[in-house]
């Protein structure tokens, strides 16, 4: 029976950092990702802690709420993950722009040539 709702209370402690790391992707893309693996897990512990407490006959509650936290925390996730997308996005086209107007109409080939070389230059 301990074993059982363990799972439960790991699914909710997994689901209440989930939450909080996804809120800190914000700040720091990788916490998102790591946030949303988190969810993932405590989606899964939820549903097998929601299972096995439906079996014994006990309540589930921390299974119920390891299940909710994970899905709020994926969705945190997703959106976080998301606005980095766009942003990168408008980060890219941005500085298309600037070069554009400061070295005119600019080879798309010749362009990736040089972000290909700066880019080998940094890794």
């Amino acid at each position: 029976m301990e074993n059982k709702n363990s799972l439960s209370t790991i699914a909710m402690v997994a689901g209440l950092i989930s939450m909080i790391l996804a809120l800190i992707g914000l700040i720091a893309g990788i916490f998102s990702r790591a946030g949303g693996w988190l969810a993932l897990i405590a989606l899964i512990l939820g549903i097998v802690g929601i299972a096995l407490g439906s079996s014994a006959k006990k309540n589930g509650g921390k299974g119920t709420a390891g299940l909710v936290m994970g899905i709020i925390g994926l969705v945190f996730s997703v959106i976080v993950g998301l606005s980095c997308i766009i942003c990168n996005a408008c980060n890219y086209y941005k500085a298309l722009d600037v070069a554009t107007s400061i070295y005119g109409d600019i080879d798309t080939k010749e362009l990736q040539d040089s972000l290909k070389e700066l880019d080998d230059l940094f890794n």
